[in-house]
């Protein structure tokens, strides 16, 4: 009966081990999906605040140079009247129009920062995801997931990184281009 007993409470001991297990594993990869999830909305909303950013910061610069002009034609036309090249050329050897390229700097530093902040969270989000997918994976939770109905796809809409046509075109081909800075023709 002792011997019965013990077996009993040792059988009840891995049965709530395993149920223990499971509920802790169940709890993992839920907050893992949710995680990844969040991570993904995330990236979108960084992804849709950083083209904003950008157009309004061009607007900015465009309308920048317009009032310069603007200002720069008021000037001639006031001072050296309608009366032609005559006075605008004296007006500009007196002195040159300049359009403050700080503006332009500016605005490359923001793209600069706001792509870095962006590929940061694409590098985290996919660390999240091979988290996620070595948790399914490993020996034994691969086969309690699989009882629980966790697998790869269910990650896999969060999964999409954003990358240039060129980017896809350099791995499809296995060579590497040149990047076009200054939007120049490449030879």
């Amino acid at each position: 009966m002792k011997g019965f007993i013990i077996s009993f409470l040792l059988l009840l001991t891995v049965i709530g081990v395993v149920i223990i297990k499971v509920i802790n594993l169940n709890n993992t990869l839920v907050r893992q999906v949710n995680t990844i999830e969040a991570k993904f909305k995330d990236n979108q909303q960084i992804y849709s605040s950083i083209r904003i950013k950008i157009e309004q910061s061009g607007l900015v610069a465009n309308e920048y140079a317009e009032q310069v002009i603007r200002a720069f034609n008021e000037s001639i036309s006031n001072r050296y009247g309608g009366g032609g090249a005559q006075g605008a050329m004296l007006w500009i050897k007196e002195q040159n129009p300049n359009i403050d390229p700080s503006v332009y700097t500016k605005i490359q530093q923001l793209v600069q920062a706001e792509f870095g902040k962006f590929e940061a969270n694409q590098t985290t989000l996919l660390d999240m995801g091979r988290t996620y997918k070595d948790t399914i994976s490993t020996f034994p939770n691969n086969i309690i997931a699989s009882i629980l109905g966790y697998d790869k796809e269910k990650i896999e809409p969060y999964m999409t990184i954003l990358v240039s046509e060129d980017a896809k075109q350099d791995y499809s081909t296995g060579t590497m281009t040149s990047p076009n800075t200054f939007g120049k023709p490449t030879q």
